[in-house]
């Protein structure tokens, strides 16, 4: 997100968690994109999720946070229900 809102190579001077609808953008883009064309949409609402959080908490800490508590949740769900393509 900061180098996408300064970069001109500042980026580090500039706060994390100041958002922008380029950012927004853009981040929620790659994020969808690292996924199955399937989970896209999952992934759009999540990554959206993701960079609110970012922006009213300006903790990067609380994403990692926000990112393994779903990614333990969704474990948790697959080894239970045994649906191993969720993986």
């Amino acid at each position: 997100m900061r180098y996408i809102q300064r970069p001109d190579g500042d980026y580090w001077r500039e706060p994390f968690g100041r958002g922008g609808w380029r950012s927004y953008g853009i981040v929620t883009l790659l994020f969808m994109l690292a996924h199955a064309p399937l989970d896209y949409a999952g992934a759009f609402v999540y990554g959206s999720l993701a960079w609110l959080l970012s922006v009213w908490s300006r903790s990067l800490g609380a994403c990692v946070l926000m990112h393994a508590v779903a990614n333990l949740t969704m474990g948790i769900f697959i080894l239970k229900t045994g649906k191993y393509g969720l993986w």
